[in-house]
């Protein structure tokens, strides 16, 4: 089996009380997408997204930068 690929959306970081973070949205060769979470440049959450768009995918990730929700 081959291994899934992944191309690099979108860039997201944080600012001010959060500047400590920042998350990638990925779309995977299988046509979901990954939002990696991370704080002091090291990864706290993977999120997989699938049967959402790509701006779902994106608000994921704007939400873990600015600290709502996640």
């Amino acid at each position: 089996m081959k291994p899934l690929e992944s191309k690099l959306l979108h860039k997201f970081y944080g600012c001010e009380e959060y500047s400590c973070r920042s998350a990638f949205v990925y779309l995977n060769s299988d046509g979901f997408y990954k939002v990696d979470c991370f704080i002091d440049n090291k990864s706290e959450n993977l999120l997989v997204i699938k049967d959402k768009t790509e701006q779902y995918a994106e608000n994921a990730a704007e939400n873990w930068v600015t600290g709502i929700g996640l």
